[in-house]
């Protein structure tokens, strides 16, 4: 359940993100929710909303939701927890 419960707040989180960082026309909140999915998941399927000429704020927020839906949440948020704990 905690991780159905990280992969829920992660999508959420990276979606209002990517709403607020890049407005492209065209594009609803659902497509915008699709794409961080399969983001999340290393799916690869995309509606369009990802491509070279988004902002590079966004493109780290998708390189970041990808890495960590592919390390799985839960040693992620150990890993950011034990370098927070070192500072």
């Amino acid at each position: 359940m905690l991780v159905v419960v990280f992969f829920i707040l992660m999508v959420a989180v990276a979606t209002l993100l990517l709403l607020h960082l890049a407005p492209q026309g065209g594009f609803d909140s659902a497509d915008v929710i699709f794409e961080v999915v399969s983001a999340a998941a290393n799916v690869g399927i995309s509606t369009g909303f990802v491509s070279p000429g988004m902002c590079p704020a966004a493109k780290w927020l998708f390189i970041v939701v990808m890495w960590a839906g592919r390390l799985e949440i839960v040693p992620v948020i150990a890993l950011v927890a034990g370098a927070a704990r070192r500072l």
